[in-house]
């Protein structure tokens, strides 16, 4: 069985899917890269009201951001 899938990793694969660069999904979210970054690779992870904003940018539900089964794209 396969691991289920990190917000970070959801993150990415919702990023990649838009093919935005980091700089160009920050400006949409009005994060730093530093945030994201750190969302990206599991070091921190967003609260509640960035997960709604998350959800709203990339047009997602905030479940498919935080359920660990759920593959982003």
């Amino acid at each position: 069985m396969s691991k289920p899938q990190t917000i970070g990793a959801r993150l990415r694969a919702l990023r990649a899917a838009r093919d935005w660069t980091r700089r160009e999904a920050c400006a949409e979210m009005g994060v730093t890269e530093r945030t994201l970054s750190r969302w990206e690779s599991d070091v921190t992870q967003p609260g509640a009201e960035h997960v709604v904003m998350l959800a709203r940018v990339f047009g997602v539900s905030a479940d498919r951001i935080l359920e660990p089964g759920r593959q982003a794209a």
